[in-house]
């Protein structure tokens, strides 16, 4: 299953650009990752329609930098 975008935004919970290790050569891959659902999204660029992965993470808890010490 893999998200496509069209009117979803307000369940979006943070969404931003990350690099990824593509491979072990130490490439970095530039990517648009959307949070959602307890769901990583990986999209190869922001205005793709549909998510190139996707990556679980139930049991994890979204923190804003603000908030950890």
């Amino acid at each position: 299953a893999r998200l496509i975008a069209g009117g979803e935004e307000a369940e979006i919970q943070m969404s931003g650009l990350l690099k990824l290790r593509i491979n072990t050569s130490g490439k970095w891959e530039q990517s648009w990752w959307v949070l959602k659902d307890h769901v990583l999204y990986r999209y190869e660029a922001m205005h793709n329609p549909s998510a190139k992965e996707t990556f679980p993470v139930l049991g994890w808890t979204l923190e804003s930098p603000s908030d950890v010490s």
